[in-house]
């Protein structure tokens, strides 16, 4: 004599985090305060190479536009490479914590 049973699947218990939900008020304010200082010291130091008319110097001595550019672009995607690596870091630790 063979019975059948139906039951629901086991899963893990639910864990609620107020940590979460306090933040979800601030985060966004915290992400652009974050990139706010680097994106300053970029302007910072585009304003003080016109100025101080680097580029026309480096012009003089046979630096190339594109090479000159690109000093600007690896030096502006580095900064904000490490900016981003230290929010994911942040982030995953605390914020996102339980996401999976």
């Amino acid at each position: 004599n063979v019975m059948a049973s139906v039951s629901l699947m086991p899963t893990t218990a639910y864990k609620t985090d107020n940590f979460q939900f306090v933040i979800s008020s601030t985060l966004g304010i915290f992400y652009m305060l974050s990139f706010l200082y680097p994106v300053s010291r970029i302007i910072r130091s585009l304003v003080l190479d016109k100025e101080t008319r680097i580029r026309e110097g480096m012009k003089m001595m046979g630096l190339s536009d594109t090479i000159y550019n690109l000093s600007w672009l690896i030096t502006i995607v580095l900064q904000m490479t490490v900016v981003s690596l230290l929010i994911t870091l942040v982030t995953s630790t605390t914020v996102f914590e339980y996401s999976q």
